[in-house]
């Protein structure tokens, strides 16, 4: 096997990885609880926002403690990273989602659940280019680092 693809893969195969995967998901119940909690005071579609805003700043401070570490960088400049990475996220989530739900699920037949499976399968996909994102763009510490 090619020795960047060993690497690539060895990225993933990783405590790391494994802290990042269940911090994330653990982000996730935070922002869906939020919205749950959220809900009477400000209404669904508002507490959407706020619950989402909560998770992801749960999200940046349980990365930067339990997965990362404090990077080389000023504060400042890691919120701004991982906007950017987020952002990218979710825009990796729109597309994939999308081109499943209305694309390729209806070419192959694919009735069950066809957006609820694509969005699923959406979130998933950044999970491994935020990880390196965050990894070496928000909480990067030049080369080396695990």
């Amino acid at each position: 096997m090619d020795k960047a693809v060993k690497k690539l893969l060895g990225e993933f195969v990783s405590l790391q990885f494994l802290r990042f995967f269940l911090s994330a998901l653990l982000a996730a119940a935070v922002n869906f609880f939020s919205r749950y909690l959220l809900d009477p005071y400000l209404g669904y579609n508002k507490a959407i926002v706020v619950s989402y805003l909560i998770g992801t700043v749960f999200a940046f401070f349980l990365y930067q403690h339990e997965v990362f570490g404090k990077g080389e960088r000023p504060l400042w400049q890691e919120i701004a990273l991982f906007g950017f990475v987020t952002m990218a996220a979710i825009a990796q989530t729109l597309i994939v989602s999308v081109l499943l739900a209305d694309h390729l699920f209806p070419a192959i037949g694919w009735h069950w659940h066809s957006k609820e499976v694509a969005h699923f399968i959406g979130m998933g996909v950044p999970m491994f280019s935020s990880f390196l994102g965050h990894k070496y763009l928000t909480f990067g510490r030049g080369s080396g680092q695990d």
